[in-house]
């Protein structure tokens, strides 16, 4: 159903469907619950009702909100509190809904474009009123648009574009038109509705009104079942997933639940197909590119959420903007992407939902048992964090390049690269005049920023199209410069002969940003990171592959505390305290450290996540972990991993900032048993080189492996470790990687003391830290003080530290009595944990 269909009687139908439904769900939620979120919505909207500057409607809201408290605080029951609850849900149902006239839509979207483009470009009319001029000079849409067509009329659509600017609704109006398409109802900023000209196309074409004042709970759940309903009813829908403007420039990274959750709603209320489109919406300039720069780099949360005086709200702004857009002929680039079903499934032109391999599957079974379909918040909740990694998926790898874009972020790596141990802050305040570099050398860096666009788009991650790749070094910066000049209050950047001055530096950031999503990588070896830094490539780790321009080496930790929100430790256990205790006098309290480190550290035998702990004042702490191979994940076979911690944030944003269709990340709360199992599989991978070394093969290595699991977890649950995590990806997952890959470097060192080699030429040839080594002598020392059974840990010491035979403690291990196998799993350290618990209450208290 198209908004051709939006009558009267829809409108009021949608109205009704509203209030039903979130009454309905304002019922199912415990008193004293609700209780909490009506104090909670009086409280908003008095604070709301003081931010207003008119006087009168300040005092009007104020004196309504005062009244509703004191009626609320009067009542005793229950059904009296769900009346004052069904008074407030029509009043934001009402502040919220859309009208749609068709009058409207057809003068807006055959007359608008002509005048708007006679205004600012007068040319003749024979070519003024052509039926595609406005297309054909400034619009350029890709992707499958007859599929999206051919669904619209099978099911219901909801779009799901990039958001940069405010003139991205009037370019979806513009693409749906031209594509055929048919218009949408979207939520818009209650103060895009304040000016009297476009409030008044607002108002009659299909958007509803979203007031984000209204932080309260109440407030959004009805927001939230407004657009469910009217989904439900059929209406095709258009949300921004990142909630607001990209403030940064960068193209989203985490997308907003509630609204992206509303098609899973729907589709399990009635099973009707839901179709989700996400949308590329690529400019050369962005109209408040100036207001959203300097709102993203004011102080973290302390900068303006809803800004109304940006250049959206000023009628010069927007002519300038427009005029100079027709005038350059600058292409604005909307790009539909593959349609989604509500679970992050391709679909097909059909409307049936596939998997990666192209296999029709029926998306009903996600949502029934045997009794039909019922509702499981966690289940949906995990539902609809796989559509919107999906769409995140899909946003980047739609990322088109654009020669504005390429260029500020050659520009800004360049002056980063230059004043190496600064952030942008540090050179907005110190900057005396302009930035400047060789044109040549600006040349050097382009070109090897294109190569790795080139390899980028082979590997379907940005789209790079044959016509800028066809286009000169000097023609690109030609263009940019081009469109740099015409706009914005201050040049970004100039051209004098044969130097390039960078002119507003924020801007420049804000543009390099359209491209750059930065990873800052740590080294000590500063003639390393210098050659990584010009080369992009990490000769010693990573051969030949070239490492991304987003990757920013750094040999200052300050600089990465600094720029990075989280960071990913992977240091040998032996420095590991040494240089977190210099990191922690950098880094804040609202950051994330996650340990990738499997160890133990010999002094103390204690683990990362605990020298964490101690070194740093940072708490959102959390463990990486599992069966993983770089080689293996650098050619993007599929992976695992696991990140463990006991802060909900930390799993969510490693599985964000990780997850992706080749490397699958799993959360856990078990952090002891993670780091257990991480580090104590390194002693058994080397007992399996050994054996490898010595000729033996599976039947003797699979003895290894299931012995050695038991040893793990013996001593893991020895110190509070769940035993499940033991039978995952951190246990037997890594374990069974570990000791089986020739990869790995305990497996290889097992591998060179059978050849004879000492554990000194062994690590020698290895040529970096082998882990299990000083593991084995820190377990090898708890268990000796509290009296574990690990054999094979104790055989290895023998080997390594005593100079035992190989031979001899082969011979032991074969002799010992054990004539049921669970004795030695489960007896001793449920006995040993039962004596120490009352003396020993924590992991740290036994050292």
């Amino acid at each position: 159903m198209d908004l051709f269909q939006f009558s009267k009687e829809k409108r009021s139908q949608l109205v009704r469907n509203t209030i039903e439904y979130s009454l309905k769900n304002f019922k199912a939620i415990p008193s004293a619950e609700l209780e909490g979120l009506m104090e909670e919505m009086i409280y908003w909207e008095k604070l709301r009702a003081q931010s207003f500057k008119n006087k009168n409607k300040q005092e009007k809201t104020l004196s309504y909100w005062n009244d509703f408290s004191s009626r609320y605080l009067s009542t005793t029951h229950d059904l009296e509190k769900h009346g004052l609850l069904s008074e407030v849900t029509h009043k934001f149902v009402q502040d919220i809904v859309g009208n749609f006239n068709p009058t409207v839509y057809r003068f807006s979207t055959h007359v608008i474009p002509r005048f708007l483009g006679l205004l600012l470009n007068p040319t003749s009319i024979v070519q003024l009123f052509s039926k595609n001029y406005f297309i054909k000079e400034n619009l350029t849409i890709t992707g499958d648009t007859e599929q999206i067509r051919l669904l619209a009329q099978k099911g219901t659509l909801i779009f799901t574009p990039t958001h940069s600017s405010h003139v991205d609704s009037i370019i979806m109006g513009t693409a749906l038109y031209y594509t055929g398409l048919p218009p949408v109802m979207y939520g818009a900023g209650i103060n895009l509705f304040k000016n009297f000209f476009l409030g008044f196309f607002m108002n009659h074409l299909g958007a509803y009104r979203v007031d984000r004042l209204r932080v309260h709970k109440i407030y959004k759940d009805i927001l939230k079942e407004y657009a469910t309903c009217a989904l439900d009813m059929g209406f095709h829908n258009l949300f921004f997933p990142g909630g607001t403007r990209s403030r940064s420039g960068t193209v989203e990274k985490k997308l907003k639940m509630g609204l992206l959750g509303t098609g899973l709603s729907v589709f399990m209320r009635k099973l009707m197909p839901i179709y989700i489109i996400p949308v590329n919406i690529n400019t050369h300039l962005t109209l408040e590119a100036e207001t959203l720069i300097d709102d993203f780099l004011q102080a973290s949360g302390k900068s303006r959420y809803i800004i109304e005086d940006d250049e959206f709200s000023q009628g010069k702004k927007i002519i300038s903007y427009f005029k100079n857009h027709i005038r350059l002929q600058s292409k604005t680039f909307v790009h539909f992407g593959k349609p989604l079903d509500p679970f992050g499934n391709d679909v097909t032109s059909t409307g049936e939902s596939i998997d990666r391999h192209g296999r029709i599957i029926d998306i009903a079974d996600y949502v029934k048992n045997e009794s039909g379909i019922y509702p499981d918040k966690n289940r949906d909740q995990n539902y609809t964090q796989e559509l919107a990694e999906s769409i995140i998926d899909a946003f980047h790898k739609n990322n088109r390049v654009l020669s504005t874009h390429l260029v500020a972020f050659v520009l800004y790596e360049m002056l980063m690269m230059k004043h190496s141990g600064k952030d942008i802050y540090s050179l907005l305040r110190t900057r005396k005049d302009y930035y400047t570099f060789k044109v040549s050398d600006f040349f050097l860096y382009l070109d090897k920023a294109r190569a790795q666009l080139e390899f980028l788009s082979q590997k379907d991650r940005i789209m790079y199209s044959a016509r800028l790749k066809e286009k000169s070094d000097e023609e690109i910066l030609n263009n940019a410069l081009k469109y740099f000049s015409v706009y914005h209050r201050y040049s970004v950047i100039k051209r004098e002969d044969d130097l390039l001055k960078i002119g507003d530096l924020r801007l420049l950031f804000y543009y390099h940003n359209k491209k750059s999503d930065h990873v800052y990588l740590w080294g000590r070896d500063s003639s390393l990171v210098e050659s990584i830094n010009r080369t992009r490539k990490n000769k010693i780790y990573t051969g030949d592959l070239i490492l991304t321009a987003n990757i920013r080496v750094t040999n200052s930790l300050k600089e990465m505390s600094e720029q990075c929100f989280i960071m990913f430790i992977v240091l040998p256990s032996t420095s590991f305290r040494e240089v977190i205790y210099e990191l922690g006098s950098f880094v804040r309290g609202n950051q994330m450290i996650v340990s990738a480190t499997k160890g133990i550290e010999q002094q103390t035998y204690k683990f990362m996540s605990q020298i964490l702990r101690e070194e740093t004042c940072v708490k959102k702490m959390g463990v990486l972990s599992g069966p993983n191979i770089a080689n293996e994940i650098i050619q993007e076979q599929p992976s695992a991993a696991i990140i463990a911690s006991k802060y909900e944030e930390v799993i969510e944003s490693v599985w964000q900032l990780l997850n992706s269709s080749h490397f699958k990340v799993y959360g856990s709360n078990d952090v002891q048993g993670v780091e257990t199992a991480g580090a104590l599989k390194n002693i058994i991978a080397i007992a399996c080189g050994l054996a490898d070394g010595l000729g033996l093969e599976n039947n003797t290595k699979s003895f290894i492996l299931t012995r050695g699991l038991a040893e793990i977890l013996r001593y893991g649950s020895f110190f509070g470790a769940r035993s499940e995590t033991f039978l995952g990806l951190a246990g037997v997952g890594d374990l069974v990687t570990t000791c089986f890959s020739h990869h790995s470097r305990n497996h290889r060192f097992g591998r060179l003391l059978a050849e004879g080699k000492s554990m000194e030429e062994a690590v020698k040839c290895i040529g970096m830290v082998v882990e299990g080594v000083n593991t084995i002598k820190a377990v090898h020392e708890v268990s000796q003080k509290f009296k574990m059974r690990m054999p094979i840990t104790n055989g290895l010491y023998e080997i390594l530290f005593c100079k035992l035979e190989v031979s001899q403690v082969m011979s032991d291990l074969m002799s010992a009595r054990m004539k049921y196998e669970e004795e030695g799993i489960l007896k001793d350290y449920q006995s040993l944990t039962h004596e120490l618990v009352h003396k020993y209450p924590t992991p740290e208290a036994l050292f």
